[in-house]
């Protein structure tokens, strides 16, 4: 059963453009950094 559903995975990733999947990380990258940012401004506040 997992086999399979790596096999759709794979060919899903398969048919994604480069430029679609780096956006996507991107865009992961941004929102991490906005979060860590947020945390650290949370932080600086409560002191």
């Amino acid at each position: 059963m997992f086999d399979s559903l790596n096999d759709e995975i794979r060919k899903r990733e398969g048919l994604e453009k480069p430029a679609t999947r780096m956006i996507r990380y991107a865009g992961v990258l941004v929102a991490s950094l906005f979060g860590f940012w947020a945390l650290y401004a949370g932080i600086r506040f409560l002191e």
